[in-house]
């Protein structure tokens, strides 16, 4: 992990470098995560924590639940997130029979992804201008 990636998930997410330099350790520590990947998924992690209250190390424990058994994680975040499509099931599970476990693991990963970015950007269009005001102040604190 670099301070450059730090630096990068800290512009897009409003965090300090030290929270996005925790994420992406995490990440890097306990998730199977392509390079590509590291900064798109410490930004999730870190919106999450800011949007929802959940801590950054569940999100990351999702990440690596994808990385262990693509095909079950899968199902059993569906059941919380209701974001899968049996179409995209099948093709994880169809890669991962075929034994190209790297790619399962990363259509897994990246679907579950699109699909926390889309609910994070749901959650903050949907704030209150008091929320939106006092946000913009504890941003500028940072």
């Amino acid at each position: 992990m670099t301070t450059g990636r730090a630096a990068a998930v800290a512009a897009a997410t409003g965090a300090t470098q030290g929270a996005s330099g925790e994420a992406l350790a995490a990440l890097t520590s306990s998730a199977k995560v392509s390079a590509n990947d590291m900064e798109r998924f410490a930004a999730i992690a870190i919106k999450t924590q800011r949007e929802t209250g959940a801590a950054v190390a569940d999100t990351v424990k999702q990440f690596a639940d994808l990385a262990k058994d693509p095909v079950a994680a899968s199902l059993k975040l569906n059941e919380t997130y209701n974001y899968l499509t049996l179409s995209v099931y099948e093709q994880i599970k169809a890669l991962k029979e075929q034994g190209k476990e790297t790619e399962a693991v990363a259509l897994a990963q990246r679907t579950f992804a699109s699909s926390a970015e889309t609910n994070l950007a749901q959650i903050a269009g949907n704030l209150g201008t008091l929320e939106k005001a006092w946000r913009g102040v504890s941003d500028g604190a940072k």
